[in-house]
């Protein structure tokens, strides 16, 4: 059984509010937004697709060894 659907909509915020910022701060003819906190924002997004990767490929690992 991977993540409920539940954990995967509050984790997907943080990359939904990268991409907003990007198509909303970056890729326009003037961008306004501080490099500083483009990157605290970045990184933030990146730290919860890399935890939810961890947490799939972890479950998925109990399941095929369930299965073994």
């Amino acid at each position: 059984m991977f993540l409920s659907d539940e954990n995967l909509a509050s984790d997907s915020a943080l990359p939904r509010a990268l991409l907003t910022a990007i198509n909303n701060q970056i890729l326009i003819d003037k961008p306004n937004i501080a490099a500083e906190e483009f990157f605290n924002l970045a990184t933030s997004a990146l730290d919860v697709i890399f935890a939810q990767f961890d947490a799939y490929l972890k479950e998925l690992l109990e399941s095929l060894n369930e299965k073994i």
